[in-house]
């Protein structure tokens, strides 16, 4: 059972887009087909994408959604983003085992922001006019001119 109706890219389109990218060229057409899957559910929840009925798909579109789902091959896209999510109300982390000690402070005017783990997917679709959707996130709006 499919994730989601359609993709933005079809797994040809993908692999014209990728080419050898590991790993891309690696996997089974029906896990590339998964990816592409996720990848489609992780732009509609992440970005403003409103596509009219009969539109065609923008290019970099197609591509994002490609990157994304090779992404996903090696990564959950949701957990990558749930662990740039902010740490709220939480100044210091210490993890002592034995005698290797590890300690992470945060400096509290950051550390409630989102870190978009794909910056260069959010450049890509902002040009076209497809905004992050996250609250949170911290982005500069993209104006064509």
């Amino acid at each position: 059972m499919a994730i989601v109706d359609s993709t933005y890219a079809s797994v040809a389109e993908a692999d014209t887009f990728l080419g050898e990218t590991f790993p891309w060229e690696d996997t089974e057409t029906v896990d590339k087909q998964e990816a592409l899957e996720w990848a489609t559910v992780y732009i509609n929840d992440t970005y403003s994408i409103e596509l009219e009925d009969g539109e065609a798909t923008p290019t970099s579109l197609k591509n994002a959604n490609a990157i994304l789902a090779n992404e996903h091959l090696t990564k959950n896209l949701f957990a990558t983003a749930f662990a740039e999510s902010p740490k709220v109300g939480v100044t210091l982390e210490r993890v002592v085992a034995g005698s290797v000690e590890s300690e992470i402070r945060y400096d509290t005017n950051w550390s409630r922001q989102w870190v978009d783990p794909f910056p260069a997917v959010t450049a890509m679709l902002g040009v076209d006019g497809y905004p992050i959707a996250k609250g949170a996130a911290s982005s500069p709006k993209l104006v064509r001119t």
